[in-house]
């Protein structure tokens, strides 16, 4: 027996607006203007991302419409001969209380950070470089000595996640590995997909900075500048996520990273200029229908300085919908976390929060309704539970 559900989040209280951040290298054209209004109200939620426009590698911020950018962070020195330009890859938490970033000197290792996203305060954490983060937030992922490991914030200890040796692992490899550890992505010498319980490779890509989406399972990357891609290992089926955008001249692309629900695209974009720690790029916020480009991309900075890797967390969760099999427990198109899952131990059970699949633990401030359809020989005829 199968039933239907229609998982609901409720909205999480969003920040206020903060000041509006003064851009140095300039001011959005008219008709960047326009996008940019035309996105309030489309989109809620908080924008990390990292800038040298200072001198300094440091964090900034803004809402998910482009108002209120502003420094998060004040660590660096500009001129600071121990300057290192390794890749920060900030991200917010699943609950958006914490930015994870990497963080350390040059000729030094890397080091996992916390940052404050309204305060701007920072922490060590540990030695490692940081992949992704669980998804109840309870901790994160990193790499060190070739080897995955685990962060338990509430604990404030690590421990190696897996026993898996990655040779190819550099002390700062791009990857994401999935929630259960199942798979993860790497870049070495090229992009590798690899199943972690042996290290297998099940897909090796041209170009870099691959990505996975919040299912734990679909893979992106930049197969080129100008060429974002995604393929899907269920069906082999691998697309153009995103090829030259229609900005000009602002359209040499790399720092893909996806939200949650797989509906917006967030990359940096130059005019034709390709190193990443002097080229003028420019964060640009894309929606995405089925993993492809849906309207024109939306220009969020204007500055001289390279602006990278944005990272864009939702204030909410949209409803999503699919098939839940009450036999196997198990629902095909989970939400992301952390939202709970229902199951049902037959009809007109009362819904349980989270059931015994452990994969989404109630989050508070959530709620939600679970619509039901019988699909049994008896003809059934559905109903629903709150």
């Amino acid at each position: 027996m199968r039933c239907q559900i229609v998982l609901c989040a409720l909205l999480i209280a969003m920040l206020s607006i903060i000041p509006a951040f003064a851009a140095q290298g300039g001011s959005p054209s008219a008709e960047e203007s326009a996008a940019l209004a035309a996105l309030k109200g489309q989109i809620s939620g908080r924008i990390v991302w990292e800038s040298n426009r200072t001198g300094a590698w440091e964090l900034y911020v803004m809402n998910a419409d482009g108002t209120g950018a502003r420094r998060l962070t004040s660590m660096g020195t500009p001129g600071d001969p121990l300057a290192s330009n390794v890749y920060r890859r900030p991200q917010f938490s699943p609950d958006g209380s914490e930015i994870l970033f990497a963080n350390g000197k040059a000729r030094a290792p890397i080091e996992c950070w916390l940052a404050d996203p309204d305060s701007g305060d920072v922490r060590r954490l540990c030695v490692g470089c940081p992949l992704n983060w669980l998804p109840d937030g309870s901790g994160f992922f990193f790499l060190r000595d070739k080897r995955i490991w685990r962060y338990d914030l509430a604990a404030g200890q690590e421990s190696l996640a897996l026993p898996l040796t990655i040779a190819s692992a550099d002390p700062d490899t791009v990857g994401h590995v999935a929630p259960d550890l199942s798979v993860g992505v790497f870049r070495f010498a090229k992009n590798e997909y690899i199943r972690l319980s042996d290290g297998a490779v099940l897909k090796t890509t041209a170009g870099c900075e691959p990505g996975m989406a919040a299912d734990g399972r679909t893979m992106y990357w930049v197969n080129g500048p100008k060429d974002f891609r995604v393929w899907d290992p269920q069906t082999d089926t691998e697309q153009e996520m995103l090829g030259t955008p229609p900005v000009e001249p602002f359209n040499y692309t790399y720092f893909p990273t996806v939200t949650r629900d797989n509906k917006w695209l967030m990359y940096g974009a130059s005019p034709s200029q390709h190193d990443h720690t002097t080229s003028d790029y420019e964060v640009y916020l894309h929606r995405l229908d089925n993993w492809k480009p849906a309207g024109e991309p939306v220009r969020l900075t204007f500055n001289s300085g390279t602006d990278r890797w944005p990272f864009l967390w939702l204030g909410r969760t949209q409803a999503l919908s699919g098939t839940y099999d009450v036999a196997a427990n198990r629902a095909t198109n989970p939400p992301p976390p952390p939202l709970s899952v229902f199951s049902f131990a037959k009809d007109g059970a009362a819904p349980d929060w989270g059931g015994d699949t452990g994969l989404w633990p109630q989050a508070e401030g959530c709620g939600g309704e679970a619509v039901w359809q019988a699909e049994d020989a008896e003809g059934g005829t559905g109903g629903s539970m709150r």
